[in-house]
């Protein structure tokens, strides 16, 4: 395989989750029935493989890490923002999580405009990640606002510590923050 399909394939998986969430956003349905759930999960799961698949091939790239963040964080935007439309979750919930991203994303510029990079995902991202696809799922699937709720918290509390980790290392050394990566988790 050429070095150009295997810089390719990465940002397609990134690109389709960059799609995926406002198609969702403007034409799915909450509760969601389940070919949406499963468009939904399938790009959930392109992020479990795109990072991997570009470091496997060492294609990775500024703009592929760029447009990875971006494509996660717009896929939880759209979700959210559906979830509260259909009145899953309350609207205070949404308005608080939706500021945290805005929040995320000003530190994130900041980042990348002090280091050079995109911040690198580390433990508390990519759990956050996690717990976010989760509640979607949970709340798209069952419309159940509870387990919602709680799960949207938790996931608030992760991309809290996410944005403690980047935004200290960021302000005050201007260096990635030590142990982000594959390789190390920070606890």
């Amino acid at each position: 395989m050429t070095r150009t399909l295997k810089f390719l394939l990465p940002n397609l998986l990134a690109g389709y989750r960059l799609l995926a969430g406002p198609i969702y956003l403007v034409w799915g349905t909450a509760p969601a029935p389940t070919w949406q759930l499963a468009v939904l999960v399938l790009a959930a799961g392109s992020d479990l493989i795109d990072g991997r698949i570009a470091r496997a091939w060492e294609v990775t790239s500024t703009f592929g890490r760029f447009l990875d963040a971006s494509a996660d964080r717009l896929l939880i935007l759209c979700v959210l923002l559906k979830l509260a439309f259909a009145e899953i979750i309350p609207g205070w919930v949404a308005a608080a999580l939706v500021a945290q991203h805005l929040l995320l994303a000003v530190v994130f510029l900041v980042h990348t405009a002090r280091v050079g990079t995109p911040p690198k995902p580390d433990f508390w991202a990519k759990l956050g990640a996690g717990i976010a696809a989760v509640a979607g799922i949970v709340g798209l699937s069952s419309g159940a606002a509870l387990p919602t709720v709680v799960l949207l918290l938790l996931f608030m509390a992760a991309n809290f510590m996410y944005l403690v980790v980047v935004g200290m290392c960021t302000f005050r050394s201007g260096r990635e923050p030590v142990g982000t990566g594959n390789s190390q988790i920070e606890l």
